[in-house]
């Protein structure tokens, strides 16, 4: 995946990670409800924040910079939890409908990010 398709449009590339998500609810439902689920759910960020940075391709300004990192992190941890808040049936929304959100909110937040690389 390309740095700057992701932050041109980021649809298609959130919604292949969601759908995988969707593919394995059931175990991240039985993940969540166990004793263990705060570490495993720190693993799981861990996978998927070295999962972006190994399979899109980052300019090295933005890939050795701490706020990418950041950021990064900052995104991951929270789609997470709005997606464990969902599972846990605290958000009064269908899965579709919380995606939709999620990919409203990455447009928004990759704005000043292609908007630099446009510039540059």
């Amino acid at each position: 995946m390309n740095f700057s398709d992701l932050f041109e449009n980021p649809e298609p590339h959130i919604r292949r990670i969601v759908k995988l998500a969707e593919d394995n609810l059931e175990l991240y439902k039985l993940l969540y409800s166990s004793s263990m689920a705060m570490q495993r759910m720190e693993k799981v960020k861990g996978m998927l924040v070295e999962r972006v940075m190994s399979t899109i391709d980052v300019p090295e300004i933005y890939k050795s910079s701490f706020s990418f990192e950041f950021s990064l992190r900052f995104f991951i941890s929270g789609i997470i939890d709005i997606y464990t808040q969902w599972i846990n049936g605290e958000m009064d929304c269908t899965f579709d409908e919380l995606t939709e959100q999620l990919i409203q909110l990455v447009i928004r937040a990759a704005e000043p990010y292609r908007l630099s690389m446009q510039g540059a």
